[in-house]
């Protein structure tokens, strides 16, 4: 990779049209998608969580602190699998629509659709960010949320070569795979602890 992560990431959020070509272009492996942006931005991502309950360790009141009352191990817990099923999440998403991008005449290079899948996230990333404005904080996520749909539309036609005219399928098809992978993933997760 030879942009830096946050050029990228800046690239990749305010001019995704120009970054995509850029992206598609470049040479990558998918060890160093994952080492080199999907693991340090999903890491980034926890901050403002590890943060609160660093806080809330230190018995300072944290605004809007989604784990109040559960113990401080089950919370670090649980954001450590939150961790772990993100990177997993990502893993299955570049299978899966590796699996499908050929239906919608896309390449099902593994190489190009782990560039899409990971870099299309970016929005998503810096989003947790914005959670800790409050009450704004969760309208700017939610937006933030979408536009990841929107940075997906534009990545697979020049990621993937995707034809204009399958573009709009295939990107609402990305979306709910996404969410059916979540909900199995979380899921399971969930069947596990409990």
């Amino acid at each position: 990779m030879s942009t830096s992560i946050v050029e990228r990431a800046k690239n990749i959020i305010f001019k995704p049209a120009s970054e995509w070509s850029v992206i598609a272009k470049e040479p990558a492996t998918i060890g160093e998608l994952f080492r080199g942006f999907a693991l340090p931005l999903t890491f980034v991502s926890f901050v403002p969580t590890v943060s609160a309950i660093a806080a809330h360790a230190a018995g300072i009141a944290v605004p809007f602190y989604e784990y109040e009352g559960m113990g401080l191990g089950v919370t670090i817990a649980l954001t450590f699998v939150s961790f772990i099923i993100s990177l997993t999440l990502l893993y299955f998403m570049i299978h899966t629509v590796r699996s499908i991008s050929p239906r919608f005449h896309g390449t099902s290079d593994e190489v190009q659709v782990a560039k899409l899948v990971i870099y299309a996230a970016t929005p998503a990333w810096a989003a947790t960010w914005l959670a800790l404005i409050p009450i704004v904080g969760e309208l700017l996520s939610a937006v933030a949320y979408a536009y990841v749909i929107y940075v997906i539309y534009l990545g697979l036609r020049t990621v993937l070569g995707v034809p204009q005219d399958k573009l709009v399928v295939f990107t609402l098809v990305v979306v709910v795979v996404y969410f059916l992978l979540l909900m199995l993933i979380a899921g399971t997760v969930a069947m596990l602890i409990v």
